[in-house]
Order: C-alpha cells, then structure tokens, then sequence
C-alpha cells in the first residue's frame, strides 16, 4: 500500500503534497512519510500511543484484536460468533458495506505499527488526532520531529464522524508556511 501511494503520485506527476490517513490509512501514512520526502503535511488519525511498545504490550494488544476481528469475519454463521468484539466488529464492517474478504485479507497481512519504523525520518509537519476514547495521539506526536497531538471527542469510529475532524484537518492543511 506504501509503494501504492507512491505510484500514485508519481502518475499524477505531484511533486509535492499534503497525505491525510485514517487508522489503517494512517499506518500506510506514516510508513509513506518515514521514505518519501513529497509531504508536506500529514495528517495521521486513529493511530497513536507509544512507539516504544509498538512492538510490544501495544502491538501485541493490537494482533490480538485483529485476530478476534478476523475469526468475526471468518466466520461462516455471523449468528453464532460469541465473541464480542469479533461479532461488533464483523457488524461494523458489514454496516459499511465493506468487502469482508478485502478485510480479512488485509488483517492476515498483520500490517501493524512497530518499530521498524523510522520515526526520524519523517519531515512533514505532522498533526496526530484520536478520539478521547481511543489511543493518546499525545506519545506519537512527541516521538516525530515536527508533530502536534490533537484530542477530539469520540472513540475509534465515532471521531471519524465528529465535524470537529473535519475542520482541525482543513485548518491544518491549510496553513501557510513560516518562511
């Protein structure tokens, strides 16, 4: 997905742009921004924590989810999935019309944050939002070399909705460079 956003813009002949991702967007974000020097905003939401524990309790916290997410897809009979957060998740994804075998295969990539990722590399001014009943965008942001943190009230899907979204990353984008 990465190499993706990169063919993108070389097709489109862009030499320089602003990058806005969600959740899983904002991982292909952030990994894009760590090599391609194109950006010069990036926008990463749903995504946070502490990269030191990426690869740790966080990220081992965030397989295993997937895992239970994928086992709600997987799932011949959603009637008879008794997990909770598997039978929500298989909801949600079916409520937005999602491709349940798209998603399925996107969690057996285990396209998870970790640190491998080279943090000081990325040159974009950088906004890190999540919702106040998500992960803290606070850690992230201090980890990045030009970064600023952003909370804004919901959790994980509800901040998608929040017209306060909207308006931090219009603001954000839109702000001219200090010469």
């Amino acid at each position: 997905m990465v190499r993706d956003v990169g063919a993108f813009l070389d097709h489109l002949g862009i030499e320089r742009t602003d990058l806005v991702g969600y959740s899983m967007g904002a991982a292909t974000a952030l990994r894009f921004a760590t090599g391609d020097r194109r950006l010069r905003r990036l926008v990463l939401g749903g995504i946070g924590g502490d990269p030191a524990k990426w690869a740790g309790s966080e990220g081992e916290a965030r397989v295993q989810t997937s895992k239970r997410w994928l086992a709600g897809l997987e799932a011949e009979d959603p009637g008879a999935i008794e997990d909770k957060v598997a039978r929500a998740a298989r909801k949600l994804f079916e409520a937005r019309g999602n491709d349940l075998q798209a998603i399925a295969a996107l969690l057996r990539g285990n396209r998870h944050l970790a640190d491998d990722i080279e943090l000081d590399s990325v040159t974009a001014q950088t906004l890190v939002v999540c919702g106040d009943r998500d992960m803290s965008p606070h850690e992230l942001a201090v980890a990045l070399p030009h970064a600023e943190a952003l909370v804004l009230d919901g959790d994980h899907e509800g901040v998608v909705v929040n017209p306060d979204l909207a308006k931090a990353i219009a603001t954000f984008v839109s702000a001219v460079e200090a010469s």
